[in-house]
């Protein structure tokens, strides 16, 4: 049974920011992927992404499957991926203040917010 792909907005704005040669790629590829995708998805362990990945070359397609639609959530190089979005999953936390402590050479203890 054929699956449809379904694209976020996310997806769609990672797919232009690639060269027109690794689209062509993509797109050629998850079609052959839609008859079938359980034979070529691999499970993630990192379910917060996505639950599934397809492996097209050096890029990773991350995507859920709901009843018979694969819907792709993001696509990007298999380098940046996930880096992407743990970055970005992270931002909050990394954009609260932090206190320093820093000693001075007599062994005082001085703090600032920062």
């Amino acid at each position: 049974m054929k699956y449809s792909l379904v694209y976020t907005q996310r997806a769609v704005k990672d797919i232009q920011g690639l060269e027109e040669k690794i689209k062509k790629r993509i797109a050629k590829t998850l079609l052959r992927y839609s008859e079938d995708p359980f034979n070529y998805a691999e499970k993630l362990t990192n379910s917060r992404l996505g639950n599934y990945r397809f492996r097209i070359g050096d890029y990773r397609v991350i995507f859920d499957l709901e009843e018979y639609d694969i819907s792709v959530l993001r696509v990007g190089h298999r380098k940046e991926i996930y880096r992407k979005f743990l970055m970005k999953e992270h931002q909050d936390y990394l954009n609260k203040p932090v206190r320093l402590i820093h000693q001075t050479a007599g062994g005082q203890a001085l703090s600032r917010n920062r």
